[in-house]
């Protein structure tokens, strides 16, 4: 919307001034030029003036800056607290009060009235232009049609036959099909009117043949240069840009040159006494002239234009057509368009955010989560009782963890999201809450959002301080995490979202193919991941298509051969065209060869590579027999379908030499080798720690093994400037700020950043970093573990040992931590350990391998019954399952596992669950009484438990429904639905039930029909 009203200002700006160019040069162009030259300018002008549009050069010479997008105004509103279950985004400073500015203890509920509103002056601005042009196009709709109403009403056919056959005479000289014509005494000069059905009026049939042909021939020429249709489109131009008043002029200006032109055309041929006797004609019809009405072409005309018209028809001399002119002047325009472009808005830059660092921020939000929450109780009878609302005694945050940090986007300072959960003291019974979905209690203490925290987003500035930037619950973490492979690539497409930056300057690293993708394309292919190659990237739906090892290929994970892969050659492009041409593939557009051979289909894009050389997109497929299985699944229709998402793929291959690898890189990686050969060591940092847990491989039996996997390394120059680093986009690894390495266990300086989840070999002046491949990770890992033991057992305090780690180092690196029960508990390195504050390490659980057997699976860690919880996800997205292992948060022994649960409950040593496949089946409903170890049904068979079934169409919809389990005084609460009713069909759902299972017998009761 802004970029549209800027543009239109920009476009009204130069046509006003090229009209005012014209209009000052008229009396002297119009002695030397004919009044054609100036009829089609006009027409130009007002086809630029409806096409706002920005066709301005990259990097064009007149930057205007934009105006302020916003403007703060008070508005008299009620601040309003949040629910418990809610979501909270927070603008800087200058855009909502700041918390911090509230004394603590402040009744945050009435701190805030007035609250702030914004209000985008775009959208003011916008709906006033819009406002302008109904109003313009009004005027004039209501001008057409009273003068419509007024012809139609006064209008009669012709009396003199002879009149007729003139016209018919005149028209076919023209080569025009003859309008048709009546008598209008309401109008006082004859006129064409009509765009579609035109009509020829004339006000009474007291002219002689020879003024009748003359008023004729005129009318039909503009009738023959489709003059309505001209006034038309000047008219809309006008409506556009009604705020101008040099378009009005142009307007009356076009009108005279469109009569000058058409007098011109039908006088060019005739002698001096038949110009004089035209003249006459127009004489005549002045002497009664009528209003100009929009739409027609009128014979008559005012005396002022009158006098300018029949000098034209008399001046004798021979006038150029003004060609050479009008061209200088149209190019002259579009020029000054180009040159012109508009920079962002510049505003001072922000160096203090609102709070001190995130916990005073967490500080400062507790009293505003509000007096008063709801919570569902129990009841004697077992029954399912409406929530009721309970008074908030007080308030504590349970934890808060930095999840992630990425530098250089916000040119402000350092973005980083945080997670953090809170508990609440209410005025409730003890033992009156009822816990459901992941709520638990802690001495007294209640987290009735039972999600997993919440998700922070904070602009750190270079004193420490901070805005936070959003703020809303973890429901599945799909709505902030979502298909991200951290949470630095999370923040990244976040912010670029949220401040609506360019995507071609910021691709995001997920997107939502939805509307690209075929619609019979399987769920698998969205949404999909950007990866970056280099010198380019391309985008890969992030489940159904696999990648292959040791170069950028990926393959359909239906097994039917499938395959994109992207090339690099060293040839250059016109080189591959006219191979590919000469072997005889068939060239469907501009760099997209084809061929298709015994079954075997392939579509290869050719692109140019700038360094030299060019890249190749191989696209393959395969014939596939059309046999249904089982499940109603065809190989066929599958392959199909995976030609035309290929394509997609292919077409998002983007060349961008930001993603390239320095030159410089071989050259730094010789030079660290040769010194790494001359002091015998190696540094590097293993995923997941901090640099603090690196140091030196110095065993020269191992370096010859961790040398050679230095071959493949993948390099990243980050030799960048300040403002060069905001450019470039983030590597798809994320990058993480790199703490500093003892200097009495490495010989090479700090460097700046470290690439997550990958391991590090720098050079020594810190210009590039490596990072190395899933394939050599191992090498390194082993390589690590073994210097480690070896210094382990050395029995002095050598420089080569490692360091303790710190909770400090530890939080900022594990993929999940918590503080609970006087122990630090955290997953990193693949192993769920603690950390004591003696600086002792104990791994409690190996962490098994996920999907690709190569890299452990993502846990997290939370609190549930007062015990520590560990769950993760093994296997497909399909057929995998959800763990979660409790253990004790004293002793760190494993007490309860339940695995490929729905939901579930716990009580003691009993645990109930509902199974976690889909489509679910009656009877999905176990028990454990022993921590997990066996299970057992539970319930009535026939009914399904703890799901919403719901029909959309013909489709039957499952929905999970967690939180709707509860365990208390041996029995467990639970909806369900009676299967033995329902055929399974979207005819007739059947109706939901509370119900109440005793746990000793099974007996199900329903609670409330």
């Amino acid at each position: 919307m802004e970029h549209f009203l800027l543009q239109l200002a920009k476009t009204s700006a130069i046509g006003g001034a090229v009209i005012a160019l014209l209009l000052a040069l008229r009396p002297f162009l119009g002695k030397r030029y004919r009044a054609r030259m100036y009829y089609w300018l006009w027409l130009f002008l007002a086809v630029l003036l409806l096409l706002p549009i920005d066709y301005s050069v990259k990097s064009a010479p007149v930057q205007i800056e934009a105006p302020s997008e916003h403007v703060m105004v008070w508005a008299d509103t009620q601040a309003v607290m949040p629910k418990v279950v809610h979501k909270e985004v927070f603008v800087p400073e200058d855009v909502t009060p700041a918390l911090s500015s509230v004394p603590p203890g402040t009744n945050l509920r009435t701190a805030f009235q007035p609250a702030r509103r914004m209000i985008e002056v775009s959208a003011a601005l916008f709906l006033a232009w819009l406002a302008g042009v109904a109003i313009f196009l009004t005027v004039q709709g209501v001008g057409c049609v009273k003068f419509r109403r007024l012809t139609r009403r006064w209008s009669e056919p012709l009396r003199n036959d002879r009149y007729g056959e003139i016209l018919h005479e005149e028209a076919s000289a023209l080569g025009l099909t003859a309008p048709k014509v009546a008598l209008c005494p309401a109008v006082s000069t004859p006129a064409l009117t009509g765009l579609i059905r035109p009509k020829l009026l004339l006000p009474h049939e007291d002219y002689t043949e020879i003024e009748l042909r003359f008023i004729l021939r005129h009318e039909l020429t503009h009738l023959k240069h489709r003059d309505i249709l001209y006034k038309l489109i000047l008219i809309f131009a006008n409506a556009l840009h009604w705020f101008n008043p040099l378009v009005y002029l142009m307007l009356r200006a076009a009108d005279e040159d469109i009569e000058l032109s058409c007098d011109s055309a039908v006088t060019r041929n005739m002698e001096k006494a038949e110009r004089a006797a035209y003249s006459e004609t127009l004489l005549k019809a002045v002497r009664s002239k009528g209003d100009t009405v929009v739409l027609t072409s009128c014979f008559g005309s005012t005396v002022e234009r009158l006098k300018r018209r029949i000098t034209n028809i008399l001046d004798g001399r021979k006038k150029r057509r003004g060609v050479g002119v009008a061209a200088f002047i149209l190019i002259a325009a579009v020029a000054l368009g180009a040159a012109i472009g508009f920079a962002p808005a510049k505003s001072a830059p922000k160096t203090h955010g609102a709070y001190a660092d995130v916990e005073d921020y967490l500080m400062h939000k507790m009293p505003s989560i509000g007096s008063e929450v709801s919570y569902y109780p129990y009841s004697e009878d077992g029954t399912v009782l409406e929530e009721i609302a309970a008074k908030v005694l007080d308030r504590k945050l349970a934890w808060f963890e930095q999840t992630g940090t990425v530098s250089g986007l916000a040119s402000e300072g350092t973005l980083q999201s945080w997670t953090y959960s809170y508990l609440l003291k209410l005025d409730a019974p003890t033992n009156g809450v009822r816990l459901v979905g992941g709520m638990y209690e802690q001495d007294g203490y209640y987290d009735l959002e039972g999600q997993g925290g919440h998700n922070l987003v904070v602009l750190q500035y270079a004193d420490g301080s901070i805005d936070v930037l959003y703020d809303a619950y973890v429901n599945d973490n799909l709505d902030f995490y979502g298909y991200h492979n951290s949470y630095e690539e999370t923040i990244y497409d976040w912010y670029v979202t949220h401040c609506n930056l360019d995507r071609t300057e910021y691709p995001l690293y997920v997107l939502d193919w939805r509307d690209v993708l075929p619609d019979d394309a399987p769920m698998g292919n969205y949404p999909v991941h950007r990866y970056d190659g280099d010198g380019w990237y391309i985008y890969i739906p992030v489940s159904a298509w696999v990648s292959g090892v040791g170069e950028p290929i990926w393959y359909s994970s239906y097994y039917t051969e499938s395959t994109i892969v992207v090339k690099t050659f060293d040839t250059p492009l016109s080189e591959a065209q006219d191979y590919f041409e000469r072997e005889g593939w068939t060239k469907e557009t501009s760099g997209i060869y084809l061929r298709d051979q015994d079954g075997q289909h392939a579509a290869i894009y050719l692109l140019d590579r700038p360094a030299g050389g060019h890249y190749e997109v191989q696209t393959f497929w395969y014939d596939q027999s059309d046999g249904v299985n089982e499940w109603g699944w065809s190989a066929k229709t599958q392959v199909e379908t995976e030609q035309k998402i290929l394509a997609c793929m292919a077409k998002s291959f983007t060349v961008d030499e930001r993603f390239a690898q320095t030159q410089a890189f071989s050259d730094a990686l010789s030079a660290f080798s040769a010194e790494a050969d001359a002091a015998e060591a190696i540094a590097y940092c293993p995923s997941g720690f901090s640099s603090t847990l690196g140091g030196l491989v110095t065993d020269s039996d191992l370096l010859r093994e961790l040398k050679a996997a230095l071959a493949s390394i993948q390099p990243v120059s980050l030799t960048l400037s300040e403002e060069d680093a905001r450019k470039i986009p983030l590597h798809s690894a994320g990058f993480i700020l790199y703490d500093t390495v003892p200097e009495d266990s490495s010989p090479f300086q700090k460097p700046d950043y470290f690439l997550w989840n990958s391991y590090i070999v720098a050079a020594k002046d810190m210009s590039v970093v490596g990072q190395l491949n899933s394939d050599h990770r191992s090498t390194f890992h082993s390589a690590w573990n073994r210097q480690s033991h070896r210094n382990a057992d050395r029995s002095d305090d050598s420089e080569a040992s490692t360091p303790k780690p710190t909770a400090e180092s530890i939080k900022a690196s594990a993929v999940s931590s918590v503080d609970y029960g006087g122990f630090l508990w955290f997953v990193a390195d693949g192993y769920f350990s603690r950390y004591a504050d003696t600086g002792s390490v104990e791994q409690l659980y190996k962490l098994p391998l996920g999907y690709d057997d190569e890299t452990p699976v993502f846990a997290s860690i939370s609190v549930i019954a007062a015990k520590i919880a560990l769950s993760y996800h093994v296997g497909g997205a399909i057929m995998g399952y959800d763990e979660l292992r409790l253990f004790d948060n004293q002793t760190g022994a494993q007490t309860h596992e339940i695995s490929g649960y729905g939901s579930f409950a716990i009580n003691g040593d009993t645990i109930v669950k509902t199974t976690g496949f889909m489509p679910p089946a009656a009877g999905n409903l176990r028990i454990s009484r022993d921590c997990g170890k066996t299970w057992e049904p539970l319930g009535d068979p026939k009914y399904l438990y703890d799901m919403i079934v719901s029909a959309d169409g013909d489709t039957v919809r499952y929905i999970g429904d967690p939180g709707s389990l509860s365990l208390h005084d041996g029995y467990l609460y639970v909806t369900g639905i009676d299967t033995s009713l329902w055929d399974g069909s979207s005819a007739q759902i059947p109706e939901t039930h509370s119900l109440r299972i005793d746990l000793n017998t099974g007996e199900t009761k329903v609670g409330i029909d």
